[in-house]
């Protein structure tokens, strides 16, 4: 019985504690750990290329040509060449004024005979601007300057035009001009040392081929 009533009062006494006001004491509060959020590493910039200007280069001057006229002929540099005896090769062309008709129909492809005929027409040349205007009636000037490259006029050094002196392989308008102004010549030599500044040994050799 005695039990029964302490158990009695043992409530009671817990419930008057609890009206009170008495709040039970909470558990310690553990704090709650937020993990380190993992941030990246930032990318150093570039470093920035630095533009140094380099020196301005002025370029050289050059030296300014003056230019020849075009109608002078310019001599070349010729070793020293004895003409006196410098031999002549035959011509590989046909003397228009001795070569046989026989001889022009071989030598010169695709002539005909009756133009082989008009060649005889007219000698003898003493030019070959005559033997153009002999043929230009009835050859065209392609024709013509084919026909040259087989035959030839011989050349007289004190009277041959330029048309004439210009057969000569190295000989041109300007060349040709110079030696009629030189006229006149003396001899073969002479007219040959006239072209000594402006044609090689083989050349002058081939050039006196062409003289009468």
């Amino acid at each position: 019985m005695k039990s029964i009533v302490r158990a009695i009062c043992l409530t009671i006494i817990l419930l008057g504690l609890w009206g009170c006001g008495t709040e039970p004491v909470p558990p310690e509060t553990v704090p709650t750990v937020v993990p380190a959020t993992a941030v990246p590493p930032t990318a150093s910039p570039a470093p920035t290329e630095t533009y140094t200007p380099q020196p301005t280069v002025t370029p050289t001057p050059q030296p300014t040509m003056t230019l020849q006229p075009t109608d002078t002929p310019q001599p070349t540099a010729t070793a020293t060449i004895d003409l006196n005896t410098l031999q002549f090769p035959e011509n590989q062309r046909l003397d228009l004024n001795t070569a046989t008709q026989y001889a022009l129909l071989e030598t010169i492809p695709d002539l005909d005979q009756q133009l082989a005929i008009e060649f005889f027409a007219n000698r003898p040349y003493t030019s070959i601007d005559q033997f153009r205007q002999a043929l230009e009636a009835s050859v065209e000037p392609f024709e013509l300057q084919r026909f040259e490259q087989f035959i030839y006029v011989p050349i007289d050094i004190n009277a041959s035009d330029k048309a004439t002196l210009m057969q000569i392989p190295g000989v041109d308008e300007a060349i040709a001009m110079t030696l009629i102004d030189k006229r006149p010549f003396a001899s073969t030599t002479d007219f040959l040392t006239a072209l000594l500044p402006y044609l090689n040994e083989s050349q002058l050799r081939v050039a006196g081929s062409f003289l009468e």
